[in-house]
């Protein structure tokens, strides 16, 4: 994970050369305001208030899931954390369709950028699709490798019999519901035949090995990556915002951060570790890229211009890429993984509409936020 933050330095490096470059080719609107400064009164005490806000609300969601999983003292209902799992999946598909998707369409279309960019007003939508198309390849390239190498392992050490966790799913939920097992009689025999962990651990030492696993930590990681790359930005966002629409944005962000933070954290929590201080970890750093973000955005305030033609490219294709990673990994990884699980199968329907309906009042309450941030 620390690469695919660092990574994002060179991005944004590179990103600006190329703008620089567009902007001696084409003819930039001889526009005052493309280069204004923001202007107004600008409470510094109200904005590290609202930092310190977010940063509790984010890492509150984030971590609720992971530590709920490891200790069970904590008596998170399996319901609840299943109906906010899917509920943060609806906040994450609707931040790339309604937030970012948009919000990159303006800004690659502002009068303030040079000519070549704003006659090809479909380059939103090509480098959408070229960054769902590169996860998608990086993710199949990874599980080709993660495959091989667990085959190579396999052949090594002899044959690799998963330990299945004791991870709150749902058939668990269900179970801890009606006091009756949902789970296959095959699970079970293959439960009985090689064990489980303990209950309220996260992972086994074997299962990291599996496919499978495998899988789902790239798609995890993946995951937390796009929320991370577009979280910059929305904690820059706040950092430079002032009178109402920076009320309307921190109450929007509390709702955005704590369910997305809820999606990701209960998809860090099903992955196998031998800690709880890793994945935990893992989720108080997603969760601080908004402030970071809204304290670099306070930094440079008095030198920030929001449509000046380079701060509009840099905006506008980082939002595209976020976006068309946030789609991929919602539609692909989440929605569609999710509801083709064995276990969802084989819950009752009433449990299979409250999960989907879930998922729709989270994209629809997203849709809600969008009228006003």
């Amino acid at each position: 994970m620390t690469v695919l933050y660092n990574a994002q330095l060179p991005l944004q490096l590179i990103l600006a050369i190329l703008s620089s470059v567009v902007l001696v080719l084409g003819d930039t609107p001889d526009q005052d305001d493309c280069d204004a400064l923001e202007e107004g009164s600008y409470d510094v005490p109200k904005h590290i208030f609202a930092i310190i806000l977010v940063l509790i609300v984010s890492a509150l969601g984030a971590a609720t899931p992971v530590l709920g999983v490891r200790f069970p003292w904590l008596r998170i209902p399996p319901l609840a954390l299943e109906i906010g799992k899917h509920f943060g999946t609806g906040v994450v598909l609707a931040t790339g369709f309604i937030h970012l998707l948009p919000d990159a369409l303006m800004n690659l279309t502002d009068p303030c950028l040079p000519e070549p960019i704003r006659e090809y007003p479909a380059l939103t939508g090509v480098l959408t699709l070229v960054a769902a198309l590169l996860f998608q390849l990086i993710e199949f390239l990874a599980n080709i490798y993660s495959a091989g190498h667990s085959h190579s392992h396999s052949h090594s050490h002899g044959p690799i019999h998963p330990v299945h966790s004791a991870t709150p799913t749902l058939s668990a939920a269900v179970t801890q519901i009606d006091g009756v097992s949902m789970v296959p009689d095959e699970e079970k025999h293959r439960k009985n035949q090689h064990g489980a962990t303990e209950e309220g651990s996260i992972a086994s030492t074997d299962e990291k090995n599996t496919p499978i696993s495998a899988s789902r930590r790239i798609s995890t990681y993946m995951l937390e990556f796009g929320i991370a790359l577009h979280s910059i930005f929305v904690g820059l966002a706040l950092g430079t915002s002032e009178g109402a629409d920076f009320v309307t944005l921190l109450i929007a962000l509390c709702f955005h951060q704590f369910f997305e933070g809820i999606a990701l954290g209960s998809r860090i929590a099903e992955l196998p570790y031998q800690s709880v201080w890793l994945p935990l970890g893992n989720a108080i750093l997603v969760a601080s890229t908004t402030p970071l973000g809204a304290v670099f955005g306070m930094g440079i305030r008095s030198v920030y211009r929001a449509r000046s033609a380079h701060t509009l490219i840099i905006q506008g294709v980082l939002n595209a890429i976020s976006s068309g990673m946030l789609i991929y990994t919602s539609l692909v990884n989440l929605i569609a993984e999710e509801f083709a699980q064995p276990a969802f199968v084989a819950l009752p329907g009433r449990y299979k509409f409250l999960y989907m309906m879930s998922l729709y009042f989270g994209a629809a309450g997203m849709g809600l936020v969008g009228l006003w941030a």
